[in-house]
């Protein structure tokens, strides 16, 4: 699913960009391909940044009845330098890791 924005501040966006990612893949796959099965059904899964979107999903979204998430990094506090596209550190962009990191959402 992609995340597009500027490279500084595209995190700024994550989860609000995945989340309708999301939306519009169960959209697609139920509505328009006739994939069988009700939106709401439907199940998400992950490896590695896939797993840390899987996780976001669930804890930002109730797209998904269920997901797989394996071998994610579900809290960004704990890669305080950077991860992936982020270039800020969390002194940085406090905001950011913490809504990134689904661990702070687990008891959604």
């Amino acid at each position: 699913m992609p995340i597009v924005g500027d490279p500084r501040s595209v995190n700024d966006h994550f989860v609000d960009q995945v989340v309708m990612d999301a939306k519009a893949a169960v959209a697609k796959a139920v509505e328009e391909m006739g994939v069988n099965g009700r939106p709401h059904d439907v199940g998400v899964a992950g490896h590695s940044y896939g797993a840390f979107m899987t996780a976001n999903l669930l804890a930002h979204s109730d797209i998904f009845k269920a997901g797989i998430a394996e071998s994610g990094a579900y809290n960004r506090t704990l890669t305080p330098f950077s991860f992936q596209n982020e270039r800020r550190t969390i002194w940085q962009a406090p905001d950011v890791y913490l809504k990134m990191s689904p661990f702070m959402y687990a008891d959604k």
